[in-house]
């Protein structure tokens, strides 16, 4: 199977082309052959999809499903042709990534924010974008971090006076990661929506300050 020589190398290639095309050449590709082939690669990437992300982080995991599929796309091209591509690949990425959309985000969304994994989060979202509703399932998850981030600096009167200032840094690294990692006109609205959620949860007082901040930096 596909799955077993992305595990043990590359098998002679020239063999495995003269077998194809010897299928190919009987009728017995489609009706022997490929179904087969492509339960034995679903049953492979599903076991190694479950083990990877648990003994992976997920910038890690990201790295391995990127592989897997450059490795498909080329085993593609030069063994099995076109007509499997449309099967084999959305085998891939419905076991590496559709079966752990969650687990991904819920495992290394935040810490990749925190840390601006700029690339990392490029590739997530990305792959993410391969499978059913998983770059919106990412953007809840980006209203969510920064909603809490946002409330851990507006809830806390001790940063009162430090507030404006910690606001426009945290926009400022969130712009940042959305145009660097996201590209994406959702992740800006997700971004406005989560601004206006945690400001207004304490009434007044952030506007107060930056009408203060403001009011300071035009006179200086």
């Amino acid at each position: 199977s596909s799955g077993i020589n992305a595990e043990y190398g590359d098998i002679d290639g020239s063999l495995l082309n003269e077998i194809i095309t010897m299928l190919r050449k009987l009728n017995m590709y489609s009706s022997d052959f490929e179904g087969p082939f492509l339960s034995q690669t679903n049953e492979f990437y599903r076991v190694k999809g479950d083990i990877q992300l648990n003994d992976s982080s997920v910038p890690v995991y990201l790295t391995y499903v990127t592989k897997c599929l450059a490795d498909e796309e080329r085993r593609l091209r030069h063994y099995l042709g076109s007509s499997s591509r449309r099967q084999l690949i959305k085998t891939v990425e419905t076991n590496l990534i559709g079966s752990h959309v969650k687990s991904l985000l819920e495992k290394g969304f935040d810490s990749m924010m925190d840390e601006r994994r700029y690339n990392d989060l490029h590739v997530l979202y990305t792959l993410l974008n391969r499978v059913s509703e998983g770059a919106y399932r990412m953007c809840f998850f980006l209203y969510t971090y920064i909603k809490n981030r946002g409330l851990e600096i507006v809830m806390n009167p001790e940063k009162d006076k430090t507030m404006v200032q910690e606001l426009l840094e945290f926009k400022d690294n969130i712009d940042s990661i959305i145009n660097k990692s996201f590209n994406s006109e959702d992740c800006v609205d997700v971004k406005k929506k989560a601004f206006e959620e945690f400001i207004n949860m304490r009434p007044n007082k952030p506007a107060e300050l930056i009408a203060k901040f403001i009011d300071s930096k035009l006179k200086n």
